[in-house]
């Protein structure tokens, strides 16, 4: 499993042109997480996944007051 957040250049995020290709704004391009899967992952292995993106993604909102 590969997991990439959005990255930041120069000080500068450059925006995903794919995912502004599918209409998301920009407010929802600077909070994209990308995984990628393999033949290889289980479905243990994407539960836990999920299980630890939602706790962290709540903390990170309390963090962000969003």
């Amino acid at each position: 499993m590969y997991l990439r957040l959005q990255l930041v250049h120069l000080g500068e995020q450059k925006k995903s042109h794919v995912l502004k290709s599918i209409g998301l704004n920009d407010k929802e391009i600077e909070g994209a997480i990308r995984i990628c899967f393999s033949y290889e992952n289980t479905k243990e292995d994407i539960d836990y996944t999920v299980e630890v993106l939602k706790t962290s993604v709540e903390e990170i909102r309390k963090i962000m007051m969003r």
